[in-house]
């Protein structure tokens, strides 16, 4: 509209590029997030966007300043941290991505999907006591989540540790027969 403020333009540019992008549709996505960046440099939201599109574009070194500028802006956006350690693995460099997930977990102790996260990076690095740790952590978070359950079930099965992934199996149905 030819009388929408700023604010309204803004918003509705970032929706558009998020619905590109969540489309995988990142060219589409780029002059919108051109655009409110080109107003604000420093846009948290935009930076945001900007980091989701060089990683789909496997642009890990440009989606790393992006994310760290979404981290550093807004220390409290727990998707940033997520999507900071995601570029970090696109890189190969599991320490950096523990160490981002871990700052994460100062800021927001009790965000199951950190714990998650940084389960996924020492699965990779096969430090499996701090997998079963960050497991157990997120159960502790949330004692009803069945599927986190039988997450930890899952890795007790592949290493073959037979009686604990009975246990959290039957757990499960301890919990809701």
């Amino acid at each position: 509209e030819t009388d929408a403020s700023a604010d309204d333009i803004r918003a509705a540019q970032l929706r558009l590029a998020g619905i590109y992008l969540d489309h995988h549709a990142a060219d589409q996505a780029a002059p919108y997030i051109a655009e409110v960046l080109k107003r604000n440099t420093e846009d948290v939201d935009a930076s945001f966007l900007k980091g989701r599109m060089h990683l789909m574009k496997a642009q890990g070194d440009a989606a790393l300043t992006a994310f760290s500028a979404v981290v550093r802006q807004r220390p409290d956006f727990i998707k940033g941290y997520l999507y900071l350690a995601q570029a970090h693995r696109h890189n190969k460099n599991d320490l950096a991505a523990a160490a981002v997930l871990q700052k994460g977990l100062q800021v927001s102790p009790n965000e199951k999907s950190l714990h998650l996260a940084l389960a996924k990076v020492q699965l990779a690095r096969k430090d499996y006591k701090a997998v079963e740790q960050e497991y157990l952590r997120a159960l502790a978070i949330d004692p009803s989540d069945h599927l986190l359950q039988a997450q930890l079930g899952d890795f007790f099965l592949a290493l073959k540790e037979y009686k604990r992934a009975e246990r959290e199996y039957a757990e499960i149905i301890n919990k809701s027969p």
